[in-house]
């Protein structure tokens, strides 16, 4: 039933969009005129693919680790070794998606169903996103739908899914959509768990989500507006670990709102003006013991920037960042913890010589007395870039970590923000038309990493783990008449203080993927292997191997069909098991058959 009310929203809407060329002009996202030239990968995700494939689709990508949506665990995102959720950040379309929880980014607010890339720097990038990016940062970019869309799925697991999007525009300067999602996957899995001699079926792995998003913009001569809108349902049961399965039964709700202001006071100043609040809040029950835990976050931002460019290759940029945390859970006394705090920092981009760019850059932190300094020289080759950098990253302590006090938990408030140091160096180049081509070698180094330890009966927070790693990523994309195809590769090495591995750290990750357009008909083989990684148990204290694996993925999407599209796929198709988060099996073979139509 809910699949035929989106159908009929998007059918109603689509009669009233007028089909007009939008202009966008230059992007309101703040953060393109602090990161300027520094090196970011770009990575398109076609609205054919599933939020299944593009979960996948990450995990891809050199230097990234990344879970998948029904394993459950931590973390779901790791970059280069980070290992903790929260060290990671999320954006969608510039927009701060991590938390007071200390979860890292939140994925209900995250509309995969509508995006269209992502940017990602690998790396600390503080100097752009202030704390959580200790470890690299991801921006989700929503596509600006010129056609109403509507879409439904069918997949393993007993997935179903439905999805309708439906544009405004007026004229070229005035863009508005909506889109809603219902998707409902009964998430039993079979498994195979080598390691424990395991096997079975993932019960209790069910999950519905309703979310709605608005996306607006209004271009005009004295500059822009922007607004996001994000609300969004979640209820489910997750089953636990293998080794402690215990039933939970959630319900999430969350919602997002930004507005933003990109004034254009000259040819050469810029402003940008952005106030967004994002909260959410989970109600959790245990099957066994009858427990139940509420917990409600708020993030509070505003940003206010200007961009003074004195030529093409040359401008200055300054900007006041400001955040109100906000926590409550009943499992810490019910109690309300706020944070409070005002980043200010300045970036500045020029040539020095010989083709060379300079980026110098500095954020000041008033409540830690810190200064988070990035350099970065750049050099445009033919048909390439050549860049050597240096780059700092923090990661505050959670509230939580900080305030909580309970008979078994105690939060420590002289915790020191978590930091990251690194060096980079790299090239990429197109050889010719047929191929393209690039190296990047890294060293980052972990301080004030949080950890516990008992004392006097209780859990408390401490600033005591230390790390590094060390690494290179290699890819070389191939384009030929109607053929594609991409080989990427990457060598990390990680330990801590102790000389253990880090979490989730794959020495070595290989993808490779070739594609042919047969008639109307796309076809993509993806094979990706993953070396040995590992996790902590925390009950013995021992590390533990997980991996290696192989899987081959197989995509078909159909574009000759004009207005439909159908896609299908084949997920893992040797039905590999995998395992992410000790105890915590992902799904193997899953199969999605898709059909969108335009109007």
């Amino acid at each position: 039933m809910k699949w035929f009310i989106l159908i009929g929203l998007s059918l109603t809407f689509s009669l009233h969009a007028e089909e007009k060329e939008i202009i966008w002009g230059e992007s309101l996202n703040p953060y393109k005129q602090r990161i300027g030239t520094w090196p970011t990968e770009n990575t398109e995700f076609s609205q054919d693919e599933t939020e299944t494939e593009i979960s996948e689709k990450l995990r891809r990508i050199p230097g990234i680790q990344a879970r998948g949506d029904l394993s459950s665990g931590s973390p779901l995102w790791s970059l280069r070794g980070s290992g903790a959720n929260g060290r990671v950040l999320g954006l969608f379309d510039g927009i701060s998606l991590n938390l007071s929880d200390g979860f890292g980014p939140n994925s209900l607010l995250l509309p995969r169903e509508i995006v269209e890339s992502m940017e990602l720097i690998k790396g600390p990038s503080s100097l752009f996103y202030g704390s959580d990016s200790m470890g690299g940062a991801f921006n989700f970019v929503p596509k600006r739908f010129k056609e109403s869309r509507v879409k439904i799925e069918k997949g393993s697991f007993g997935q179903e899914s439905a999805l309708a999007v439906s544009p405004f525009s007026q004229g070229d300067k005035h863009h508005f959509q909506v889109s809603g999602l219902y998707d409902f996957i009964k998430g039993d899995f079979p498994y195979r768990n080598d390691r424990l001699s395991k096997s079975g079926t993932r019960e209790f792995n069910n999950r519905t989500t309703h979310r709605l998003t608005f996306l607006g913009r209004h271009d005009h001569e004295i500059g822009a507006i922007s607004e996001d809108l994000i609300f969004a349902k979640e209820g489910g049961s997750s089953p636990g670990s293998l080794t402690f399965p215990d039933v939970n039964d959630y319900n999430n709700d969350a919602a997002l709102a930004s507005v933003q202001i990109a004034p254009r006071f000259s040819s050469q100043l810029l402003g940008h003006f952005r106030a967004s609040h994002a909260l959410y809040e989970t109600d959790t029950k245990t099957r066994t013991t009858g427990s139940q835990f509420i917990t409600k976050s708020n993030k509070t931002t505003g940003t206010a920037q200007l961009s003074h460019s004195f030529s093409e290759h040359d401008s200055l940029t300054y900007f006041v960042d400001y955040n109100i945390d906000q926590y409550r859970s009943s499992a810490l006394g019910d109690k309300v913890f706020t944070n409070s705090q005002a980043e200010g920092g300045v970036i500045y981009r020029g040539p020095i010589f010989a083709d060379w760019t300079i980026q110098p850059g500095l954020r000041f932190v008033p409540n830690d007395s810190k200064f988070v300094p990035a350099l970065g020289l750049f050099q445009e080759i033919p048909k390439g870039n050549v860049w050597l950098s240096y780059s700092e990253g923090f990661r505050k302590p959670t509230l939580a970590q900080k305030f909580a006090s309970t008979s078994y938990l105690e939060g420590n408030p002289d915790l020191k923000p978590e930091t990251s140091r690194q060096t980079e160096i790299g090239f990429e180049k197109e050889h010719n038309e047929y191929l393209t081509y690039g190296v990047t070698v890294y060293q980052i180094f972990y301080d004030q990493l949080i950890s516990t330890e008992s004392r006097l009966g209780k859990t408390t927070y401490v600033n005591i783990d230390s790390a590094r790693a060390f690494g290179g990523d290699f890819f070389a994309a191939i384009k030929y008449d109607e053929w594609n195809g991409r080989l990427a590769l990457s060598y990390l090495k990680t330990e801590d203080q102790n000389k253990n591995p880090l979490t989730m750290s794959p020495e070595n990750q290989l993808t490779f993927s070739i594609g042919r357009s047969l008639g109307p008909v796309k076809v993509d083989i993806v094979d990706t292997y993953w070396t040995a990684y590992y996790d902590k148990d925390f009950v013995t204290g021992r590390y533990i191997s997980l991996g290696p694996w192989n899987t081959v993925d197989i995509l078909l999407a159909s574009y000759g069909l004009n207005p439909w599209t159908i896609s299908a796929g084949v997920l893992n198709m040797f039905d590999t098991p995998r395992e992410f988060t000790l105890d915590y099996p992902e799904p193997q073979r899953r199969y999605y058959l898709s059909l969108a139509r335009d109007f």
